[in-house]
């Protein structure tokens, strides 16, 4: 009997002892409740409380109407949805509109804009986070219309980001996307980088800047970027340019890049692309219409291939310093610029595996008929394309991308205009060379 009692109470006692080690060790079960809508001014007063108010997953909406408020999404990750693009306006109060610095934010339906474009006056800025997507926006009046600092794997697309000092610009901010965002009429840069790396700057709008349409400089390196199928023009300057010491490995690939720089008056830093650094590739660009094509500031090891290099006006490609050499430059169409090449000094390397360039200059003959002219063209003192191509090069179809139905007829019909005239009068010029 006191056997069976002991035997009793000893395995009562070891379930306890293991049903407690259980509780100490076994992980703690989340339970996620429903994500919900906050409608503002509905349920709350201000943008600010409802965001305040609002726990994980949630969705802050919010009606058309004019808000005065800055406002701030700091630990929590939300969705803050505008009513209307158009009409749903934040107006911030303080330095900047809507500062994010949580990850896994989405925010898309507004107008974000300050009282002027005064330094540090910002329209969104992104603080060290990821994950986060900023789309469907207009963002103006302010100094940068978007900001990234010290994030990583956001993006930002299908935004209207004009009339501010700096459309979009990326700093110490890595791996990120920018697409398909009109960054028209900004008195600075469109879309900039300043030591950032490995991100994806591809179909965008970036037109009528008052500098340079997309610009990697900020004097910090910014490597392995990818700069594609942009639609890049009438900038005042620069179209495209990568110009800060150490920047390298960055691609411009699909672009076109047309009537950038003063196409009437001289201006020796007038250029479709402007590369001041080395081993980066420029390929199957249409850089039509400059007032220069490509110009090389202290360039070197740069690759420029397979590009349409039409009717610029104060040259093809222009050597504007003293030191652009070694630089590959092979497989283009050099048609109807006035001087294809311009040179101060460097020598540069015309043709690979024997293929040089197109040049609509070239008077030499094919008696073999292997597509190859039978004397060398000289470009300029130093510089010889020793096989010079017959015909022009043909270089892939751009890949313009579509219009986004939200944006206004007014924003997107005169740069659909200048790009397809600029563009059907260059390839009428090919199949017609001069």
């Amino acid at each position: 009997m006191h056997y069976n009692l002991r035997k009793t109470v000893a395995t009562v006692g070891l379930f306890l002892v293991f049903s407690f080690v259980l509780v100490l060790v076994a992980p703690a079960v989340k339970v996620e409740t429903e994500p919900n809508t906050l409608v503002v001014p509905d349920d709350y007063a201000t943008i600010q409380h409802a965001i305040n108010s609002a726990t994980p997953r949630d969705t802050v909406f919010v009606r058309k109407g004019i808000y005065n408020e800055s406002l701030v999404i700091s630990n929590k990750s939300i969705q803050l949805v505008g009513e209307d693009m158009n009409s749903t306006i934040v107006v911030g109060n303080g330095n900047t509109a809507l500062v994010i610095q949580h990850d896994n934010v989405n925010v898309t339906g507004f107008t974000f804009k300050r009282p002027s474009t005064m330094r540090w006056h910002r329209g969104i800025h992104l603080l060290e986070v990821k994950n986060c997507n900023v789309y469907g926006n207009m963002i103006t009046s302010t100094y940068y219309g978007i900001w990234c600092y010290n994030s990583m794997f956001n993006n930002v697309y299908e935004n209207i980001v004009t009339g501010n000092m700096a459309g979009i610009i990326l700093e110490i901010s890595h791996n990120n996307t920018v697409t398909r965002n009109y960054v028209i009429g900004n008195d600075g840069q469109g879309i900039g980088t300043i030591g950032a790396d490995n991100n994806t700057i591809t179909e965008n709008y970036v037109a009528s800047n008052g500098w340079v349409g997309i610009c990697l400089d900020g004097g910090s390196p910014n490597c392995n970027n990818l700069i594609s199928a942009n639609v890049v023009t009438q900038n005042t300057a620069v179209g495209i340019s990568i110009t800060s010491d150490g920047s390298a490995f960055n691609r411009i690939i699909g672009n076109n890049v047309t009537a950038n720089g003063d196409l009437i008056a001289y201006n020796p830093s007038g250029t479709g692309i402007l590369l001041n650094i080395h081993d980066n590739l420029v390929m199957d660009n249409y850089i039509i219409g400059n007032q220069a094509g490509i110009q090389l500031e202290y360039a070197y090891n740069n690759t420029v291939y397979r590009n349409l290099i039409a009717n610029n006006t104060y040259g093809g490609i222009r050597d504007r310093f003293l030191s652009a050499s070694q630089n590959i430059i092979y497989e283009n169409n050099f048609i109807n610029n006035t001087a294809n090449f311009s040179q101060n000094v460097g020598v540069n390397v015309w043709d690979v595996n024997s293929k040089g360039n197109y040049w609509n200059n070239y008077n030499g003959t094919d008696s073999n008929n292997d597509g190859i002219g039978d004397t060398a063209h000289i470009i300029a003192e130093n510089n010889t394309d020793y096989y010079p191509l017959m015909e022009p090069v043909q270089i892939p179809a751009l890949e313009i991308p579509d219009t986004i139905p939200e944006f206004p007829l007014w924003l997107v019909l005169p740069l659909f205009f200048v790009v397809s005239l600029t563009v059907f009068v260059a390839k009428t010029k090919i199949c017609h060379p001069i």
